[in-house]
């Protein structure tokens, strides 16, 4: 009985340390992580934080973006623009902590910190697949490169305007007319 108390209880933390890196990574970008903000955020201790991530914010990261691509609706086409177009229409139907933006801000962030790109490097690499229904980039046909350029846009103005998603009824308007 004590042991699974015990287990509820480190469930419990892992989760809630989980959902402030989330929370903080949605208001405030990667830039604002840092494991004092996350323990405080979460109400643990920092060893609570190292006990369930050994390397800190790097193992959690990589521990929350598997959960980002699960909310991520799974495609309903083979085709890549298609593909491209029920994820901006998800975007715009999610604009609030979106998960493709958290993913867009982690990717982002790997230029710049070698660590985290070490760390979460594989777990990005099935940013293809759940994107574009392939399994590498040079999979993705050369015709789509416009259409990837303009979900990138989405996602990079959903991430700097999160209260005015209209710039994505333009994208959405445009996909469906070419």
């Amino acid at each position: 009985m004590k042991m699974d108390t015990i287990r509820r209880n480190a469930d419990d933390t892992k989760k809630k340390l989980i959902s402030a890196a989330r929370e903080i990574l949605a208001e405030e970008g990667y830039i604002a992580i840092s494991e004092n903000k996350i323990c405080e955020q979460a109400g643990v201790t920092r060893g609570a934080l190292r006990y369930h991530f050994p390397a800190g914010r790097y193992d959690l990261l990589n521990e929350l973006i598997p959960q980002l691509f699960q909310q991520i609706p799974a495609s309903h086409t083979q085709d890549c623009k298609s593909r491209l177009l029920e994820l901006i229409l998800f975007m715009q139907q999610q604009p609030v902590e979106n998960p493709l933006v958290l993913i867009m801000e982690i990717w982002q962030a790997t230029f710049a910190d070698k660590d985290l790109r070490e760390s979460v490097e594989k777990v990005l690499e099935q940013r293809f697949q759940v994107f574009f229904n392939v399994n590498t980039l040079e999979e993705i046909p050369e015709e789509i490169m416009p259409y990837r350029f303009m979900f990138w846009g989405a996602i990079l103005s959903l991430q700097y305007h999160k209260n005015n998603n209209n710039g994505l009824q333009t994208i959405i308007d445009f996909m469906k007319a070419h």
